[in-house]
């Protein structure tokens, strides 16, 4: 139980000298939903198609979106 405390505490205190990333990461570790491993890139075309999709709820979430693109690799 300490060092499941332990490490717990460890997280939250990366976290906080973190981004918000490593917050977000902190914080499903913590629910115990964190993931390992990393995510499939996904194509240009489903990028697109997505990209289309939400074209109608405005130019704001479509800038974010792009400039968040390449934000992970």
């Amino acid at each position: 139980m300490n060092a499941w405390v332990s490490e717990l505490l460890d997280r939250s205190v990366d976290a906080d000298l973190g981004d918000r990333q490593a917050r977000a990461r902190a914080r499903a570790a913590e629910l115990g939903i964190l993931r390992g491993g990393r995510t499939p890139p996904i194509s240009e075309q489903e990028r697109r198609r997505v990209m289309e999709f939400l074209r109608p709820y405005g130019r704001e979430i479509m800038a974010e979106l792009e400039a968040g693109r390449d934000r992970f690799p």
